[in-house]
């Protein structure tokens, strides 16, 4: 707040702030001291000291920044996302948590907030403050705990031992119940469980948790009345004793009946499940009965409906089951047979529901293998009750021994099965090749599939298809026709640049595909398995039109069925352009010009049937130099372009016109010397003819459109016949006009 510094010992100084001045005097000991107000930081100050009349120059200094206090620091809380204070306006406040730095400035109102992420209880935090260079010392602060939100409650039954619910974690939980406080800790999965011991419907409790010092406001809860639950068994008059079920719930203290809407006498719940004795309470299958639960107070809790059913009966009458024909045991029912099942030598099979009554039928291709077999069909109610056992017959045909029916040629290189079809008891086949027997396999539902594959390889083979019933019997022999595989392919024309596929058809036993290229043999795809048409991917392979490229089929084994060769070729680059000519003045322009579209690269000009030469073009513009090619009006002149290979593109009509304009002449008396007159139009000079004879002075016409022809030397008389002759720039004549010539 003050200016110091040394001068001359008496002398008056003056420091001068803006255009405030403040003075004092140079002490004895040659110093001066003048009190100012506190100052920004880079004002400039100036001194100067006066003595006995003379004025010293100016001395100046410019402020420095002084020291910075630290900033203030707000309470921060668990809840806080900013750090807010105060500190010097402009300065830059760096605060840190841990290592990490979060930065703000001091505003206009000397208040500053900086965003942070939430921290915890006890987190150290420091800021401080720098100004035109100086850092302030650093303030310090500690987070406190913020405010505890009231933790949650769950329902409470007069079940349950135990109050839940979540909270904080690590905070202390407090449930009140009357007066009694039970206290518990929040986990680290944010829930809490405290014991409690069972309360009455009704029962009010409270909860309320403490952090850090911190408690939260209290949430409440109702003690409920715990959940109960009641089944009932189905119940069988005149053969079962006693209704049967069970329960749930602590509060379940009695059970009864009600029959027909009589409620029968209460039993005790002694523990689920549960017995009532009914027999003679319940005595047709068409009462209405229900079983109902009571707490100790003897309301009703629940009301569950017995399903009552009378006695069942039903009868199975099954037919014969014929091994190597019948897939399905079957036969007829009667009464209240609902399910039915299979039992072969003493093991019963799934339970099925009748749906087709009043005949059954049950799957048993896979569970019936021999005569021996002892099958019994079972058929029960809908509640699960035995109503009936019958044995099934088991046979071995109906009459029909076994036949192979038709067996298909094998085809080499294609097929890998030996396929066919057969009636009646057969039960398995075998492959014979050239006398040698092979496996002999099960079959069945009336079809065969032998796998053949590297079993049978020529033509010349002989092979059979042997038939076995039942019992190992041989019954039907067939002779197999063996072929090889048999194939054509096509191939579509490939253009580069155009297709990316080789295309083509396919016909036959054809199961592979391979390109070849210049007779390197690229990869072999699988033929599409349905279809004929088949392509391969050769964008890559195919690179030039001089390439050889072949197609070639194969069998499932690799033998060559077919090759085609590919036409291969380059598409044809269709070039296109316009050409648009300006039109063309005689006497005032020297080119043909125009504009041009597309792929032209040369024009050319046609002159009344004459083509001259072509020019390259350029920019699309066209400049073609005809002043000495098209001399009048009805010249028919036509622009032509070419693409680089000399094709014609566009050929256009120019329209030709030709220097149109008027000539006067003011009368002329004998004693004038210049003849004078105006022009229009495209006459650009004039001349005369005098009596028939064309003078060879021309004079030009000005640019305000008149002339002046010095005549004098002529000595024109009133009998001379005088011409005004129009010329164009190029000296051609336009137009004329004759004198009148007075004394």
């Amino acid at each position: 707040t003050t200016v110091t510094g040394t001068g001359v010992v008496g002398a008056t100084v003056t420091v001068t702030i803006g255009s405030v001045p403040y003075t004092g005097t140079v002490a004895a000991n040659g110093n001066y001291s003048i009190t100012i107000p506190k100052q920004a930081f880079g004002t400039a100050i100036t001194a100067k000291q006066a003595l006995n009349g003379k004025t010293s120059n100016t001395a100046s200094k410019t402020v420095t920044q002084g020291t910075v206090a630290a900033p203030i620091i707000n309470a921060v809380t668990t809840d806080s996302t900013t750090v807010t204070g105060t500190g010097v306006v402009g300065a830059t406040v760096t605060v840190t948590i841990g290592s990490v730095p979060y930065t703000g400035t001091v505003a206009a109102n000397g208040n500053y907030s900086i965003t942070i992420p939430k921290q915890v209880f006890g987190t150290a935090i420091t800021a401080k403050q720098a100004l035109n260079g100086k850092t302030s010392n650093t303030a310090n602060t500690t987070v406190t705990q913020g405010t505890v939100a009231a933790p949650t409650i769950n329902a409470v039954t007069t079940d349950d031992t135990t109050v839940k619910g979540t909270g904080v974690v690590g905070a202390t939980v407090t449930v009140t119940i009357g007066s009694a406080p039970y206290t518990g800790t929040v986990a680290a999965n944010g829930t809490y469980s405290i014991t409690i011991p069972k309360q009455a419907a009704g029962t009010v409790i409270s909860a309320k948790q403490t952090l850090n010092s911190k408690t939260s406001n209290s949430v409440n809860t109702t003690v409920t009345a715990g959940q109960t639950t009641l089944t009932a068994n189905g119940f069988t008059v005149g053969a079962d004793n006693y209704i049967k079920g069970t329960y749930t719930g602590g509060s379940v203290a009695k059970l009864a009946i009600e029959v027909n809407g009589t409620v029968l006498q209460k039993i005790t719940a002694e523990g689920s499940p549960y017995q009532y004795y009914a027999k003679g309470k319940v005595t047709a299958a068409t009462d209405q009965v229900y079983v109902i639960s009571y707490n100790a107070n003897g309301d009703q809790l629940k009301r569950v409906k017995v399903d009552v059913r009378g006695l069942t009966a039903g009868t199975l009458t099954p037919s014969t089951y014929y091994m190597g024909d019948d897939n399905y045991v079957s036969g007829t029912l009667t009464g209240d047979i609902a399910k039915f099942s299979l039992t072969v030598n003493g093991t019963e099979y799934m339970k099925v529901d009748v749906t087709t009554a009043p005949t059954f039928r049950y799957y048993a291709n896979n569970l019936i293998r021999s005569l021996t077999d002892i099958v019994t069909v079972n058929g029960y109610d809908s509640a699960g009750k035995l109503l009936d056992s019958k044995p099934v017959t088991v046979g071995q045909d109906r009459g029909n021994p076994g036949t192979i029916a038709t067996v298909a040629p094998f085809k080499l290189g294609k097929d890998s099965y030996v396929t066919g079809t057969y009636t009646g008891d057969v039960a398995k086949v075998e492959l014979q090749v050239n006398d040698t027997i092979l496996q002999r396999i099960s079959v069945k539902d009336g079809a065969i599939k032998y796998y053949a594959k590297g079993k049978i390889t020529a033509t010349t083979d002989v092979v059979k298809l042997i038939g076995y019933n039942t019992a190992g019997v041989a019954v039907s022999t067939k002779l197999i026709t063996v072929n090889n595989a048999d194939g054509s392919i096509t191939a579509n024309p490939y253009v580069i640049g155009t297709d990316s596929y080789v295309k083509g058809t396919y016909t036959g036993d054809v199961a592979k595909i391979s390109l070849t290229v210049n007779g390197d043999k690229k990869q072999t795809i699988n033929a599409p398995v349905s279809g004929s048409n088949y392509q391969y991917y050769a964008k890559s392979l195919i690179t030039a039109a001089t390439d050889v490229v072949v197609v070639t089929a194969y069998d499932a084994t690799g033998g060559v069925l077919d090759t085609t060769t590919v036409s291969v070729s380059k598409p044809a680059v269709v070039t296109t352009g316009t050409v648009t000519p300006s039109a063309y003045k005689i006497g005032t322009n020297a080119y043909v010009d125009g504009t041009y579209t597309g792929d032209v690269a040369k024009v050319a000009l046609e002159v009344n049937g004459v083509l001259y030469d072509s020019i390259p073009a350029r920019d699309n513009a066209i400049h073609y130099y005809a002043k000495t090619l098209i001399t009048a009006k009805s010249d028919v002149v036509n622009v032509l372009v070419y693409d680089a290979a000399g094709k014609e593109l566009d050929k256009k009509r120019v329209t030709i016109t030709a220097p149109e304009g008027t000539v006067t002449a003011n009368t002329l008396k004998t004693t004038d010397s210049y003849l004078t007159g105006s022009a229009t139009g495209d006459v650009a000079k004039v001349t005369l003819t005098v009596n028939g004879v064309k003078q060879t002075s021309i004079t030009v016409v000005q640019a305000d459109g008149t002339y002046k022809y010095f005549v004098k030397s002529l000595a024109l008389t009133t009998a001379d016949v005088v011409t005004v002759l129009g010329l164009d720039s190029r000296g051609n004549e336009i137009t004329t006009t004759t004198v009148t010539i007075t004394n």
